[in-house]
């Protein structure tokens, strides 16, 4: 280092340019702060300072909705904080990292866990957010955080009233609402310092849970400390000052002078402190005054050890109004450890002054109490200047330093500043990367900035005749595309629309947000209806989009209000730095290889290469050598500024034919797609020649030739390797959400930059350029861009479609409430997580900052999606598997709609073909399901070849493994297997169709499965289908076939004409016994059916059994067993006529033996044509039971055993038939002669009838009898 007598000479280079860069190699990752459901925040109002002493019972809430804004005043006083900062705890266990900020007027501080990631042993999820009202509102300065390294946060808080709160943040009060019903007195104090009711104080910092450091306005410090464990109501008070004025009545007379500064309502002497830090060994405190001064204190004595100004000048009195400090930014000093570094110093102070254009020194400590001997400029003769955010000599805007943050380093190397910039709404981070000992050398040319890229904002729908949904709906996807905006911004953006406008109350109403919004667009419209002439569609249309857009502006407005940045935090145990905005925070990460591309300049790539870390591999497997990033940076702009030149018409144009192309039959020529592309998008002709020449100029001279390894080495950056070693590490909810939100923004970025390529592509290969093009081959490249961009098509549908989680964490609220996620209404204000998220991301491990820092872990950790979506390392998984994959997994989960808006991605492979038909079999369109069940059955049944795979796994369960077993297993298992699906399903036609083909598939020479043939059978009888019912009953063994053969007879006579078919069918004869029985048994009463009308059918034939029993014993010869049949019911009908008072007269329904009453319901006009009716059937019945007699043997065998009761009623004891024949009849022998007589007499009676020949005076009872036997 320099002699000790010029290490105190101010710079020698005061006219040195500020730094300029505009190479990026970091980049912001915004996420917001929106809670995952309302019950996560809890509101708990501290009690005031006069009512600790009566220990009253604190206030506490848990919020049931979302709130609900009319005006944007009202939301920033109620969401955006004034003041916020994050908080990083010395202990490694989770939750470490801690935003606070102040809301309301700075009457609540909100405090709530960022942590990206934690342990995956530790299951609890700290995701709730503590709101704290306090008394009064907190000083701007007021606000300190320290952790005392086992996960307790202490808060304190310093009050305009000059009360001082002690908070204590036990962890489970961020896990676990129950925790926070305890009483707030217990884990909250007040103190209200003594020192304050003489010297207001500005600033509070805290150097440990039980060390506070206080800035007061006279210029003086204050100390204060507690013993361990205490909790905050007692603290000791130690004050420093320089001089004695300032604790005299004529020293505050002094003090309120000329050189006094209001602040915040406060007057502040120019020696106050406006910034303060401790030393690594607290012993020193190390201050910067707002007169432009460096102080070091130590705290065993009551005066400051050193100080000196901060450009070390020796300044006029007359000159140090010029060089006051914003009491306002407390951002100016910082101290660092660099252990190592140089011999003899222990620490490092960085200052800064916003004078001399805006100047850094950095300041080596050996020994503070020595004075100047002891502290020294590092490097003295260094100009370290601001970097010029914006150097363009037009601009007029004015830049300012808002804070910094550097990394300290053992042996100073490795080290980094980060520095952020603000000019009203335009803010500029800066990095620089250096080694303590070079950093004069490094500081003018090494400085990089952070991209400021969020999801793209720039195509907002408009009305196009390309696009065939309605504007409602374009606008509808884009607005609520999650990621997008947070609820909490589009409910408070309707309101203020709705508010704004004369619309119907949209807020009010418990319709979802999407039918709310279009609710009130419609009664916008409604209202403007008498503007529109007539049915005039594209004013209509216009006049939709019109109103959308105002929608969307005020919710756009509301969403750029969250990004007003305040602040700049680093995490120095996992090395990465959060800017922190009103309404959010931004985690900045390092920049992939493609993300380097896309965001930086050939210039800035070619200049500045010497900062980007090079690959440390090759890529052996291509054989390709590496390509300068500047020469792909060429073309990546090149490509990007011809897609910018296309009109909003021809890019919406260019994309719908390119998403089509991405799936059409590949098995067409490459150059016959392109030329084909070409056209469609009209690329010729709608393109002006000045466009092309400006790309063929760019790419000519930025190139010396254009050939394919420029491409492959675009597609080879777009890639990822993922590591293979366990980080032991889980997402939190808000680390997933970071990890979500990044892989959002990287795939819109690689689609973009594959899509320009493309375009790219086509153009050149239709309209050459002069260039040397000899290795260049555009077929080749054409194909690669399509399949990345099918990739990428399907991962941004991914991550624009949510659905809800399919279990929710568990979180214990209020009494009454479900322990997973609340109720159904917070299930209904909640966004639905991506799918990308519940599919994917959920359960990827984080990569871990143990090996890298956290900034290129986390980008790591985005590029791990991106590379497990598509099948991770596995170089054996083709994005065809993970298409029918992720359908899989929506059809286990009945996501239908998912299903079918993803099914524009299935591939045509068997399996993919497959899954369509599992999809169409959910959806009930059965032909669908078995045309493309039909078309995978080829290689789907195959019994080798590649084709086989764990089918449960790779289909969620989809596919059982008892399913499983049936594929690969030959074409008959594989139909067997479909049969059983569209039984599942109820659909017999179909089944019965798989089970044909299953049975005419069987290998040779085999017996069919009875399973199968039973399939068969079923389907067959519930589609009517005897035909095959009767040929898999008859193929079945004769165990298997009894209990089918009722089923059967059932099934058969229900249906119209069942009883000819019973008689025509041939059945074999061990089963023709078994049907006598049946038809002759009362098992046929009971249906089987539940359609009214079969019903009644069976019924119908039921009650004519004896016929249809006599039918079948004719149609097997059984003469005798025929007559038996119908001789029952011939008694019947004979008893019905001759019943006492019957008049020989009785209606069919008594003939057929129903509760029918009424002749007419048999078509019959009165009672004398259906008496004649009956009489006729009474006549057949006698016939035929005398006829089957003569067969059965005539005089000699002709008879049949018959039961007789008393009465002349006789019953055969068939249950279901006409006759109510006596109990406890004898049996008895009836011959053929027998019959004839009873004919006879019958005849005779019918005569005695017509003639009028009835007898008189008869006794009831006295009727003739008709004696048989």
């Amino acid at each position: 280092m320099e002699d000790e007598s010029n290490l105190l000479q101010g710079p020698e280079s005061a006219n040195q340019q500020a730094p300029v860069s505009t190479f990026c190699l970091s980049k912001e990752l915004r996420i917001d702060i929106e809670p995952a459901n309302p019950a996560s925040v809890i509101q708990i109002q501290l009690p005031s300072g006069n009512t600790f002493s009566r220990a009253p019972k604190s206030q506490r809430r848990v919020l049931k909705a979302i709130p609900t804004f009319k005006d944007e005043q009202t939301f920033s006083h109620k969401y955006l904080a004034r003041a916020s900062s994050i908080c990083f705890s010395k202990s490694r266990a989770h939750p470490r990292s801690f935003l606070w900020r102040l809301l309301e007027g700075d009457r609540v501080l909100e405090v709530r866990s960022v942590d990206l990631s934690k342990s995956v042993r530790e299951k609890r999820e700290e995701n709730l957010v503590l709101q704290l009202g306090l008394p009064a509102a907190v000083s701007q300065r007021g606000v300190a955080l320290a952790d005392d390294g086992q996960g307790t946060l202490s808060v304190f808080l310093l009050t305009k009233g000059n009360e001082l709160f002690t908070v204590t943040l036990r962890p489970e009060l961020f896990c676990d609402a129950a925790a926070s019903k305890e009483e707030a007195t217990n884990w909250c104090k007040l103190y209200k310092p003594a020192t304050f009711s003489i010297s207001t104080p500005h600033l509070l910092i805290a150097g440990s849970p039980t060390l506070l450091i206080a800035s007061l306005a006279d210029g003086k410090l204050l100390r204060l400390t507690r013993e361990s464990g205490g909790d905050g109501s007692i603290w000791h008070e130690t004050t420093y000052s320089d001089g004695q004025w300032g604790s005299s009545l004529r020293g505050l007379i002094r003090w309120q002078g000329n050189g006094a500064i209001r602040y915040d309502g406060n007057i502040l002497d120019q020696s106050t402190a406006i910034a303060i830090a401790l030393s690594p060994t607290q012993k020193h405190v190390v201050t910067v005054c707002a007169n432009h001064t460096l102080k070091i204190w130590n705290l065993e004595k009551p005066s400051s050890v050193f100080q000196m100004d901060l450009l070390g000048e020796s300044r006029q009195p007359q000159d140090l109004p010029k060089m006051m400090l914003d009491p306002g930014n407390s951002n100016v000093l910082q101290v660092f450890e660099a252990e190592g570094a140089i011999d003899g110093d222990q620490y490092y102070i960085i200052t800064f002054s916003p004078h001399d254009q805006g100047h850094f020194k950095i300041w080596a400590i050996r020994d503070a109490d020595q004075g100047r001997l002891g502290v020294r400029y590092l490097f003295p003769e260094a100009s370290f200047h601001l970097p010029d955010p914006d150097a363009s000599s037009n601009s007029n805007a004015v830049w300012k330093m808002t804070d910094f943050k550097i990394k300290g380093a053992t042996r100073g190397m490795d080290m980094a500043l980060w520095v952020l910039m603000r000019s009203n709404k335009k803010y500029q981070t800066f990095n620089l990367k250096f080694d303590l000992d070079n950093l004069a050398d490094t500081w003018q040319g090494d400085w990089t900035i952070v991209a400021s890229e969020f999801l793209d904002q720039q195509n907002l729908p408009h009305p196009s005749d390309m696009e065939l949904r309605d504007a409602s709906e374009l606008w509808l996807d884009y607005i609520l595309r999650p990621g997008r905006f947070s609820r909490i911004i589009l409910e408070a953006g309707l309101a203020i629309y709705a508010f704004a406008r004369p619309t119907e109350n949209a807020s009010s109403s418990k319709a979802s947000l999407e039918e709310r919004m279009c609710l009130a667009i419609k009664s916008r419209l409604d209202m403007q209806s008498g503007t529109i002439s007539g049915t005039d569609y594209d004013q209509h249309r216009t006049m939709v989009h019109q109103e959308w857009s105002l929608l969307y502006h005020d919710i756009q407005d509301l969403h750029k209000s969250l990004w007003k940045v305040s602040a700049l935090s680093y995490d120095s145990y996992t090395e990465i730095p959060w800017l922190i905005f009103a309404g959010g925070c931004a985690p900045l990460r390092d920049c992939s290889r493609s993300e380097i591309l896309a965001h930086n300049s050939p210039d800035d790539l070619s200049n500045l290469a010497r900062l980007l870390e090079s690959r440390s591999v090759e890529d052996e497997s291509s054989g390709r050598s590496l390509v300068l990033p500047d020469a792909l940076a060429v073309i990546l702009k090149a490509a990007a500024k011809f897609r910018e030149s296309f009109s909003p018409s021809l890019r919406l144009t260019c994309h719908i034919k390119v998403a089509a192309e991405l799936w059409q039959d590949p098995s067409h020529a490459l150059s016959s797609r392109i030329q084909s592309l070409y056209d469609q998008c009209d690329l010729g002709g709608a393109i002006g020649n000045g466009a092309v020449d400006e790309l063929y100029s760019a790419l000519a001279e930025g190139l010396e030739e254009l050939d394919n390894s420029l491409f492959w080495s675009i597609l080879d950056d777009l890639s990822h390797f993922m590591s293979r070693d366990a980080s032991g590490l889980a997402s939190t909810d808000f680390g997933l959400k970071a990890i979500i939100r990044g892989a959002q923004e990287m795939i819109e970025l690689h689609y973009s930059m594959l899509f320009d390529l493309l375009m790219l592509v086509v153009l050149l290969e239709v309209e050459p350029i002069n260039m040397p093009m000899e290795r260049f081959d555009a077929s080749v490249i054409y194909a690669s861009l399509i399949e990345q961009l099918k990739s990428y098509q399907m991962m941004m549908w991914l991550a624009s479609n949510g659905r809800q989680k399919l279990d929710s964490h568990a979180m214990n609220l209020e009494d009454g409430s479900k322990k997973n996620g609340a109720d159904s209404s917070f299930a209904a204000q909640e966004q639905p997580p991506t799918i990308l998220e519940t599919l994917f991301a959920a359960d990827l491990e984080p990569q871990s900052s143990s090996r890298q820092t956290q900034s290129a872990a986390l980008t790591y950790s985005i590029q791990d999606v991106l590379n497990w979506v598509t099948g991770g390392n596995d170089t054996s998984i083709t994005l065809d598997q993970v298409l029918v994959n992720v359908q899989c997994n929506f059809l286990v989960n009945k996501d239908l709609d998912l299903a079918s808006d993803f099914l524009k991605f299935q591939p045509t492979t068997p399996w993919a073909t497959y899954i369509k038909g599992r999809f169409y079999l959910l959806h009930n369109d059965f032909t669908k399901a078995a045309m493309y069940f039909q078309k995978a059955a080829f290689k789907l049944s195959r019994q080798t070849g590649v084709l086989q795979q764990d089918y449960p796994t790779v289909s969620y369960h989809l596919v059982s493994p008892t399913e499983a077993a049936y594929l690969n297993n030959g074409l008959s298992s594989y139909y067997t297997h479909i049969l059983t699906l569209f039984e599942t399903f109820s659909s017999p036609t179909h089944a019965t169709h798989f089970a044909t083909l299953a049975l005419q598939l069987q290998p040779p020479q085999t017996n069919p499965p009875p399973q199968l043939l039973t399939s068969l059978f079923h389907s067959s009888l519930s589609t009517s289908d005897f035909q095959s019912a009767f040929s898999a009953l008859t193929r079945l063994s004769p165990p298997e076939q009894s209990p089918l053969l009722l089923e059967f007879i059932k099934s058969l006579l229900a249906s119209p004409g069942g009883s000819k078919q019973l008689l025509d069918l041939p059945f074999p004869p061990h089963l023709c016994a078994e049907i006598d029985t049946i038809l002759s048994s009362k098992s046929l009463i009971t249906t089987t059916r539940s359609n009214p009308a079969t019903d009644h059918r069976q019924q119908q034939l039921l009650q004519q059994r004896q016929k249809i029993l006599a039918a079948w014993r004719l149609r097997h010869n059984d003469f005798r067993g025929a007559a038996a049949a119908l001789y029952p019911k011939l008694q019947a009908m004979q008893k019905q006529i001759l019943k006492p008072g019957g008049g020989g007269k009785f209606t069919l329904g008594q003939y057929y033996g129903n509760a029918v009453s009424s002749n007419s319901d048999y078509g019959y006009a009165d009672d004398e044509e259906a008496g004649g009716a009956a009489e006729r059937g009474l006549d057949e019945m006698y016939l035929s039971v005398i006829n089957f007699l003569e067969c059965a043997g005539g005089e000699r065998e002709g008879w049949v055993l018959a039961e007789s009761g008393g009465g002349g009623g006789a019953s055969s004891g068939i249950s279901g038939g006409g006759g109510e024949g006596g109990e406890g009849g004898k049996r008895k022998i009836v011959t053929v002669q027998d019959m004839r007589k009873g004919w006879t007499r019958e005849l005779d009676r019918r005569s005695v009838a017509e003639g009028g020949r009835w007898g008189f005076g008869l006794a009831r009872g006295d009727e003739m009898e008709m004696e048989v036997g």
